[in-house]
C-alpha cells in the first residue's frame, strides 16, 4: 500500500486531486515509418490519459476513440499501453515529455508531446 502511494505521489503534484487524475497530452510532432523510410506528417491528433477509468482516448476534431489502458511505473515515467491497438506511450512525472508508438497496418506512428492536467467534460 505504502509502495502504490509513494508511485502516486508525483502525479498528484501534477494533476492536482486523485480524483481527477486526467492528462491532455498533445502532439507537437509526428512520424510515419514503413519499410521505405520515415517521413513528418501534420496531426490534429491529442490524447486524453484517464488514470481513474484506466482509459486511453485518442481524439480529433471529430471525437475520441477510447481504449482500454495497463499503467506501469518506470524511473520518472509512466508506461502506458493500449495492447489492443499496438499502441505504448510513455509520459513522464511532471508531463514535460510525452511519446506514442502506434502500430498502424504496416507502418508505425511515432508522435512527440507534452501534456498538462485536464478536467474531463461532464
Amino acid at each position: 500500500m505504502r509502495s502504490a502511494l509513494l508511485a502516486i505521489l508525483p502525479w498528484l503534484a501534477l494533476v492536482g486531486s486523485a480524483h481527477a487524475l486526467a492528462l491532455r497530452c498533445s502532439i507537437a510532432d509526428k512520424y510515419v515509418c514503413e519499410q521505405s523510410g520515415c517521413r513528418e506528417q501534420q496531426t490534429n491528433v491529442w490524447n486524453v490519459i484517464d488514470f481513474d477509468t484506466s482509459r486511453l482516448s485518442r481524439c480529433d476534431l471529430r471525437g475520441c476513440d477510447h481504449y482500454d489502458m495497463l499503467v506501469a511505473r518506470s524511473g520518472v515515467y509512466w508506461n502506458i499501453e493500449a495492447p489492443a491497438r499496438s499502441l505504448f506511450a510513455k509520459v513522464s512525472d511532471d508531463g514535460s515529455s510525452f511519446v506514442e508508438v502506434a502500430a498502424v497496418q504496416a507502418a508505425v506512428q511515432v508522435s512527440y508531446g507534452s501534456c498538462q492536467k485536464y478536467k474531463q467534460p461532464n
